[in-house]
């Protein structure tokens, strides 16, 4: 558990020791949340750790309040003293916005009532305003309806668990009779249902699949939700003027300023788009599909597609809602279809959109530390995966090779595979070269929408499929969601949405501009990659906003790749983050690399380096090769999170991370031992979490 700054090796055995004794006792660690490290060596250079800390299990976390854990001033000792303490005081989770829960759409009363209420919503108007209307009155009918049901839900399984406890009782004093014994059976029945329907409750707020294979457990569900619930709540923030802000009001203030500069472009520049690239345009034929009419069984079949339990955006009503009671909404849902086909448009009650804010680090203190995750209505999810259901069809046939990511039939694993082929030709030839990886500040959030227009009519997308993509990207407001509540509204002008169905898509197409820049420079000899024979030539490799670039040690080669750079970020509106892209010398003198990466303003690694989460060089049948990601996975399997789950859950946890991770073994074709000693490696931990 030792969190070394410096490349101090602390003791492997008695850091084992401390994770399972952590782990066998299903112990949590309460965030730290002004400090990385408790200990420090008061020397130079120094080394920091973190050696102390606040431990305690599950159900402490559930009858106590939200703790954090701090450090205060130190004095005299190389230890900072730690406080652990209640982190509610003068912050609380904001009233919720409603959120139909999925239990209730099977229940017989809700089903009942439903087709009444869809009745007695009726709203007049524009298609799109009209039917988000009609959703918020059927909202402030089911609000109290769904509250007092599951009420009455804990309260029945309470009295049954009375009662079954005192038939248990009596059993101790005096044999049951014949009708007692059934009725014991009747309520272990009764009490059974109730269970699987409170942790369905509880499982849709926890957001796990694991109940898919076979958990039907309310603890566990209602465990992960009220831990999760406490660990995000945010204690405090510093805002761009670098004050801390430790209130509701201005820790929410802090995040809408933020965010208002992200989305908001205050100053209108005109871009510069090249027009003279070689764009494999789509084919006319394309057409017919981009554009035909919006069919009902159409519509029906993306329905059908979505997961029916992720997180509902502002209309508060999940997929499986419109799954359950399409034969009532598909009216208005064809009506809105029908609308949005003549005039391209998306209302804006449609588009209305909150961000949830998933930390990015464990130590955040700015709201840039925060990744935003978009949360539309359900309707324009629908309309957005039907439009990129069409869309995603045609991009093989356009998007350069050197692009891996959300096309049919390519992956990870190619990207992380050519990689290593072009790097060891390198080594094997002698080849003095670069590697760069290039990490996009922002990538979705940034981009300018006339851009995207631009490569979508270079490809010969038409103008009525055009006129569709920017009504959806574009009249787009954000409410952050701040500990629990929605906070300000920022109307955007550029980006594009984490979460959307169409935003993967889009992203591919306009860094193929990059993709087909960087190839006419190849093809001209302004820059050079790795020629690995006459057709065969790797100047890039794509995996969305993931860049890897090869350029061969010439000053005219390293000049005219960053002018590419420089010309691709000012068409797009995109910025490469140099503080966070790095340049990797290949038999390349050191002396020379430094004199290459500080004319860039970037820095100098050295291999192995971590490409796609895999390392990339470096000695692949060592142990230590794969340390880092046996180390992801052991935190990502830590017991306190399984322990309370079925084997079929655990395997699918375990699954989910390895795929997570870029392992999936039937997949990659790898040398046998390279593919041994990874697994080698990461068997310990999952036979551990079976």
């Amino acid at each position: 558990m030792r969190e070394e700054s410096t490349a101090v090796t602390s003791s492997s055995h008695s850091s084992n020791m401390l994770n399972n004794f952590i782990s066998n006792n299903l112990l949590i660690d309460p965030p730290l949340t002004n400090n990385r490290y408790t200990w420090s060596n008061l020397r130079n250079p120094p080394t920091f750790s973190h050696l102390d800390r606040f431990l305690y299990n599950s159900s402490w976390e559930i009858l106590f309040n939200p703790h954090i854990t701090r450090t205060l001033p130190r004095t005299t000792s190389d230890h900072f003293p730690l406080v652990c303490e209640d982190s509610t005081s003068t912050l609380r989770w904001g009233p919720a916005p409603f959120r139909l829960n999925s239990i209730t759409l099977n229940d017989p009363e809700f089903k009942r009532n439903m087709e009444r209420w869809w009745e007695l919503s009726i709203q007049n108007g524009h298609p799109g305003f009209s039917f988000i209307q009609r959703l918020k009155s059927l909202a402030n009918l089911i609000k109290p309806w769904q509250k007092e049901k599951f009420h009455s839900l804990t309260t029945a399984k309470e009295n049954i668990i009375r009662e079954v406890d005192a038939i248990d009782k009596n059993e101790l004093d005096t044999p049951l009779s014949q009708e007692e014994s059934n009725r014991r059976l009747a309520l272990k029945a009764e009490l059974n249902d109730l269970s699987l329907k409170e942790s369905q409750f509880w499982f849709q707020r926890a957001k796990k699949l694991w109940i898919k294979e076979g958990d039907e457990n309310y603890a566990f569900f209602h465990r992960i939700c009220s831990s999760r619930q406490k660990r995000n709540l945010i204690h405090e923030i510093q805002n761009e003027e670098g004050s801390i802000q430790n209130t509701n009001n201005n820790i929410s203030l802090a995040f809408v300023n933020h965010f208002s500069r992200i989305y908001r472009c205050s100053t209108k520049k005109d871009p510069l788009f090249i027009e003279n690239l070689e764009w494999n345009p789509i084919d006319y034929s394309d057409w017919s599909l981009l554009c035909a009419p919006f069919l009902e069984e159409e519509i029906k079949g993306v329905i059908k597609s979505f997961d029916g339990n992720k997180a509902p955006g502002p209309d508060g009503f999940p997929i499986s809602f419109f799954k359950s009671y399409w034969h009532l909404l598909k009216e208005d849902i064809m009506d809105i279809f029908k609308d949005f086909f003549e005039k391209g448009v998306i209302n804006k009650n449609m588009n209305n959109t909150y961000i949830a804010l998933i930390a990015k680090k464990k130590d955040y203190s700015h709201p840039k530390d925060f990744r935003p995750i978009s949360l539309t209505t359900s309707i324009y999810k629908i309309i957005a995966k039907t439009l990129s259901n069409r869309l995603k069809l045609t991009l093989p046939d356009t998007i350069s090779g050197n692009q891996l990511a959300f096309i049919k039939n390519r992956q990870i694993t190619d990207a992380i595979l050519i990689a290593n082929e072009a790097l060891d030709y390198w080594k094997v030839k002698k080849i003095k070269g670069f590697i760069l990886k290039l990490d996009i500040e922002k990538a979705f959030d940034n981009l300018n929408w006339d851009f995207i227009d631009f490569v979508l009519e270079k490809k010969n997308y038409p103008t009525s499929w055009r006129k569709w993509i920017r009504g959806c990207i574009s009249n787009v407001t954000y409410s952050i969601e701040v500990n629990g509540k929605p906070q300000g509204r920022i109307k955007a002008n550029r980006g594009l949405r984490q979460g959307d169905p169409l935003s993967p898509f889009l992203f591919v197409i306009v860094m193929d501009y990059l993709s087909r820049l960087l190839s006419h420079l190849e093809s001209t000899g302004a820059i050079k990659g790795v020629c690995l024979a006459n057709d065969c030539n790797i100047s890039h490799i794509l995996f969305a906003d993931d860049i890897l670039l090869f350029v061969e040690d010439n000053d005219n080669f390293l000049n005219n790749l960053r002018m590419a750079i420089s010309l691709f970020e000012k068409a797009s509106g995109l910025k490469i983050n140099l503080s966070k892209s790095a340049m990797v010398p290949v038999n390349v003198s050191w002396l020379r690399a430094l004199e290459c990466t500080s004319s860039w303003g970037i820095s100098c690694h050295t291999l192995p380096l971590t490409y796609l989460g895999v390392p990339l060089g470096g000695n692949q049948k060592s142990n230590l090769f794969w340390r880092n990601i046996e180390d992801r996975i052991q935190k990502k399997l830590s017991n306190w999170k399984y322990a309370h789950i079925s084997k079929g859950g655990r395997l699918t946890l375990i699954k989910s991370h390895y795929y997570n991770f870029g392992f999936q073994r039937r997949k990659i074709c790898v040398i046998k031992s390279f593919n041994d000693t990874l697994f080698a490696s990461l068997k310990p931990l999952s036979r551990k979490a079976l």
